[in-house]
């Protein structure tokens, strides 16, 4: 008996998972693309000096956070690849959160495949937004 409770705690918590994770996909993923500034891809270098907290102790909280927010996305990008989701546009704001070597080269390869570039500004048209420039 004890099992069978077991089993149908895990499969509701499964269950509640992903949907939760279709709720951050569905909203989170597409407001997160809107907030993309449009020169983002023109000079990606200069967003690191837009930023910075001076504490030491909050600085580390920061990107500890920001990295493990990008490993999230990333995780669930390669996921949708398999399952229904935008998975190269989640993949996308997976890396611009993490800080990788070779961050930019990656974004700018990923952004430059056109399925990627004109799903993300079909988005960013959606919210009357200006669509993403890339050199």
């Amino acid at each position: 008996m004890k099992d069978v409770a077991e089993e149908t705690i895990f499969w509701w918590f499964a269950t509640l998972s992903g949907i939760s994770l279709f709720v951050i996909t569905a909203v989170v993923v597409p407001w997160l693309i809107v907030k993309i500034p449009a020169d983002y891809f023109v000079e990606p270098r200069y967003h690191r000096k837009r930023f910075r907290i001076k504490h030491p102790v909050l600085m580390l909280l920061y990107l500890i956070i920001k990295n493990i927010l990008g490993t999230v996305f990333l995780a669930i990008g390669i996921t949708m690849l398999f399952l229904p989701g935008p998975g190269l546009a989640t993949m996308v704001l997976g890396i611009i959160l993490l800080d990788l070597p070779k961050k930019n080269f990656l974004l700018m390869k990923l952004i430059r495949y056109e399925p990627v570039l004109r799903s993300i500004n079909w988005l960013r048209h959606k919210a009357n937004e200006a669509p993403l420039k890339i050199h």
